[in-house]
């Protein structure tokens, strides 16, 4: 094969093609599809002139060969392509492709059977200059869109070998017919222009790729910098503006974790609060623990009641969003105290969480309702003791039919025991929160807990009483036991009074 110097340029440059084609794909772990193209354009490109090699050279390398070197050129083209348009259909472009390619071997072909090697020389420069240019010219499109030095040199190599293919065809028409693997230092100019250039572009394509994914990891860390920059902002116009506002103000997550209060929250809600605990505002608000933010958003009023507080708060609540579709998004609640009206009443008990087994209830200082939870008569109403019997239509649900309730005596209906109704009445007397555990005779418990509610805009005092209803599990004894399928034989009892005659009583003798 190295027979003639362009030989040895042609074993060199396919080697070369080779190894950048094949280690290029095994150093990209996820290479996309531009740099696909590019990798199997530049295999396509060493196997080019393995494909050619060989004195004298026959139909079937001469075809190969120069079909493989435009296809080559053809797929560099397609690659950069891809880099600037990514709606391009890439099948599309196969399949054109390889019907060009079939075209321009049958020419090749006919071409070598029938015509001189001026014939075959010019074809051949005419088809890889096409492809060459194309590649140009893709190049360039590529150069305008990035603004990249590394394309623009790309866009030179191209051309460059563009129009060192063209230069075949004033060769073979001056009478130098010579092949290009042949002894001729024209046609070794040519082959070493080529191969130089196929390396280069190698590392211009390389340097463009890099280029790329420094200016995209440069643009996210611009961007990470001006969201950082907007949320600093933020967060300090929203400390600002928190500290400069005259009602409470706690900031939280979109989970509804607190992640700061400002004083007048503090003075209000009278807790410490530690950023690293966690806590979140729905375990603040009474009947809402456990509940979904959207369900805490939405409230207008609730009472409000921490751990370090002896007493609730009916409150009224704003509520505002801030950049709610960012990873960043923060609720920003605005706490007023409010008087414990009817219509805040009502207000709460909308938003209050409903369970079957638990209900609340607002009384005044006498153990009377004045307003209670939806559905409240599940709990109570076999033991409701009303102070007005006759008045009552038979509503035992909704909230304003419990006014009028004395849970007292509801209690006491309810259980014998009144020892723990009694401190209860004493302990609320003096102004004072408790709870007591109450059962009836089956075992059935209900459970209550209550706290005062306190008002700046009232001078009533009202009780928020919290019930909680069990039944009891069924006794041993309330278990009846399963009957046994043995037939057991039947009892006589002799009653001595009853009238029996003598025969009877007579025992038969033995015969």
């Amino acid at each position: 094969m190295l027979t003639t110097p362009a030989n040895g340029v042609l074993l060199l440059s396919s080697l070369s093609f080779l190894t950048i084609g094949i280690v290029g794909w095994l150093s990209v772990s996820n290479p996309d599809r531009s740099a696909r193209i590019w990798l199997i354009a530049f295999v396509i490109a060493g196997i080019t002139p393995l494909l050619g090699a060989g004195q004298p050279m026959d139909a079937r390398a001469f075809v190969l060969s120069s079909t493989a070197m435009a296809l080559s050129f053809a797929l560099f083209g397609l690659s950069l392509k891809a880099l600037y348009n990514e709606r391009f259909v890439l099948r599309d472009y196969i399949v054109a492709l390889a019907a060009l390619s079939l075209f321009f071997m049958a020419l090749l072909g006919y071409l070598f059977s029938n015509a001189s090697i001026a014939a075959q020389a010019t074809a051949f420069a005419l088809g890889n200059g096409a492809a060459a240019t194309w590649a140009t010219v893709e190049a360039m499109h590529l150069a305008k869109r990035t603004r990249s030095r590394f394309a623009s040199h790309l866009a030179v190599i191209f051309g460059i070998q563009a129009a060192v293919l063209a230069l075949r065809i004033p060769q073979v028409w001056l009478g130098e017919e010579a092949r290009l693997s042949d002894n001729d230092p024209f046609a070794l100019s040519i082959v070493l222009a080529l191969s130089l250039c196929g390396i280069v572009k190698a590392i211009s394509y390389f340097a463009l790729r890099l280029e790329e994914v420094r200016n995209q990891v440069q643009r996210d860390a611009e961007l990470v910098q001006e969201q950082a920059k907007k949320l600093a902002q933020k967060n300090s116009e929203l400390v600002s503006a928190m500290h400069a506002v005259p009602v409470a103000c706690v900031v939280t997550d979109p989970a509804i974790r607190v992640i700061y209060l400002n004083s007048e929250a503090r003075r209000l809600i009278g807790s410490s609060f530690d950023a690293e605990s966690k806590l979140r505002l729905s375990d603040w608000l009474i009947g809402f623990q456990d509940a979904q933010p959207v369900a805490v958003t939405s409230a207008r009023h609730a009472f409000l009641k921490t751990p370090d507080s002896a007493s609730a708060l009916a409150i009224e609540i704003s509520v505002s969003g801030v950049d709610r579709e960012t990873p960043g998004a923060q609720w920003v609640f605005l706490l007023k105290p409010t008087e414990h009206s009817q219509a805040v009443l009502e207000s709460i008990w909308t938003s209050f969480v409903r369970r079957e087994d638990r209900t609340a209830l607002i009384t005044d200082d006498a153990g009377r309702a004045v307003s209670a939870q939806t559905g409240w008569g599940e709990v109570l109403g076999p033991y409701a003791v009303f102070d007005l019997p006759e008045l009552r239509f038979g509503g035992i649900t909704e909230s304003r039919d419990a006014a009028g309730l004395d849970l007292w005596a509801t209690l006491a209906k309810f259980t014998v025991d009144r020892s723990q109704i009694d401190r209860a009445r004493s302990e609320q007397k003096s102004g004072r929160g408790s709870s007591l555990l109450l059962r009836d005779d089956r075992g059935h418990q209900i459970i209550c807990s209550f706290v005062p509610i306190k008002s700046h805009a009232s001078t009533e005092q009202r009780w928020l009483i919290e019930i909680g209803w069990k039944a009891a599990r069924a006794s041993a004894s309330e278990i009846k036991p399963r009957q046994s399928r043995e037939v057991q034989p039947e009892r006589t009892r002799v009653i001595d009074e009853a009238d029996v005659p003598e025969f009877l009583k007579k025992r038969p003798q033995a015969d």
